[in-house]
């Protein structure tokens, strides 16, 4: 599946891993406000001055 947007990306999540990822997510926003939030490689970017601060992603283990 291809996500267009993060909360795409948040909303095909496991219900157990959503929190983990909202609140990493919130941090990020917190920490680098600046940064415009995109889709790239299919995972969540956030970028500053087109260029990538930081991605997450989750993965089953």
């Amino acid at each position: 599946m291809k996500f267009k947007t993060v909360n795409e990306y948040i909303d095909s999540l496991p219900e157990e891993t959503k929190p983990v990822i909202k609140s990493l997510r919130k941090i990020i926003k917190e920490e680098i406000p600046d940064s415009e939030e995109v889709m790239s490689y299919n995972i969540p970017c956030y970028k500053v001055n087109d260029k990538q601060a930081d991605y997450f992603s989750a993965v089953k283990s």
